[in-house]
């Protein structure tokens, strides 16, 4: 199968795996998580481009905030990843890029080596968290998991473990931007994910600043 093949043959199997979703993970997020590798690839020499972009819009179809039985779904897309021609390398490579690009799995394990390739593909996922889009999907987010918007007695948390980061009873939506979603421009690994970053971290700022304003009645 040509890489082009194989590429539209992920890109339906995403399509289907995420048809449902209501989480802010769907298809639509993939596909700008893709766009946003491309563009980073684009400027990044020596990179393996299949494996980015296969990987980009697989990122998600494991992933416990997605799919209820992780272990299937791995054992699944391996299925079909050899089925489509990729061989064990390339598979291999696939996995360990969307096993290792999450924010969760970094709280519990921050010395986790990426690959160049990896780098790409967590920048673009992560440039996706943030800014305009990212304000919307958070709030999406927030409503999807029941998180109460905002709580002025609740302070962000500190040091969370994965579990704790997931615990939502102690969550609030305005505390994750300051508990991840602030966080993020300073870990981007690219240059061109770090310069992209700037205005959409800056976009977040100002919207804080005007949301805790309205809600104390200031503007």
């Amino acid at each position: 199968m040509l890489p082009e093949e194989q590429i539209q043959a992920v890109k339906i199997y995403t399509q289907n795996k995420l048809a449902s979703d209501t989480s802010g993970h769907d298809f639509a997020h993939i596909e700008r998580v893709v766009t946003n590798s491309k563009t980073i690839a684009s400027e990044i020499h020596n990179i393996n481009y299949l494996i980015i972009v296969l990987s980009s819009y697989l990122h998600d179809v494991i992933d416990d905030k997605v799919v209820d039985n992780v272990k299937e779904e791995v054992t699944n897309l391996t299925n079909f990843l050899t089925s489509i021609d990729l061989n064990e390398v390339q598979i291999n490579d696939i996995l360990t890029i969307i096993k290792s690009i999450s924010f969760k799995n970094q709280l519990n394990d921050n010395t986790i080596n990426l690959s160049e390739e990896a780098k790409v593909v967590q920048d673009a996922d992560r440039l996706d968290a943030i800014g305009a889009v990212g304000i919307a999907r958070t709030f999406y987010y927030g409503g999807h998991v029941g998180s109460k918007i905002y709580d002025p007695h609740r302070g962000p948390r500190r040091n969370m473990t994965p579990e704790e980061y997931r615990n939502i009873e102690n969550q609030t939506v305005i505390n994750h931007f300051y508990e991840k979603l602030l966080t993020l421009t300073e870990t981007m690994n690219t240059e061109p994910g770090k310069r992209m970053a700037k205005n959409r971290h800056q976009i977040m700022l100002d919207f804080l600043e005007n949301f805790k304003s309205e809600w104390e009645g200031k503007s």
